[in-house]
């Protein structure tokens, strides 16, 4: 990284600190996104005019198309845009609180059945 070669040669140089080298790249501070990851669940539903993909914890960002794979590689360009403005602005990315997912299975002939019994 070019930053780092300047930084090492600025401080072999003029005896600067490692502080005073970060200040003057201020567009390059590490923060508290790098090196991490977020996952999140995602939700395809199909409506009238196609498919749309989101993810509960970001209702803002929503993907569209006609079919539901498209509709998931838009939803996730969007949600890389919206996460690069948040860092951008310095507001942490939000995390997921989901820890599974589960599908209920119900069997409305069986519900009826004990309606129509009582």
């Amino acid at each position: 990284m070019p930053w780092q070669l300047s930084s090492r040669a600025a401080l072999s140089q003029g005896g600067d600190s490692a502080a005073t080298v970060r200040a003057q790249w201020p567009a390059l501070r590490l923060s508290a996104h790098v090196n991490t990851t977020r996952r999140y669940i995602v939700l395809i539903l199909r409506g009238h005019s196609g498919h749309i993909a989101f993810a509960p914890k970001l209702p803002e960002v929503v993907g569209r198309a006609r079919g539901r794979n498209a509709a998931y590689r838009d939803f996730k360009k969007r949600l890389e845009q919206h996460a690069l403005r948040l860092i951008e602005r310095g507001v942490p990315v939000p995390t997921d609180d989901i820890v599974a997912v589960k599908y209920v299975k119900l069997d409305l002939r069986a519900l009826e059945s004990r309606t129509n019994l009582q």
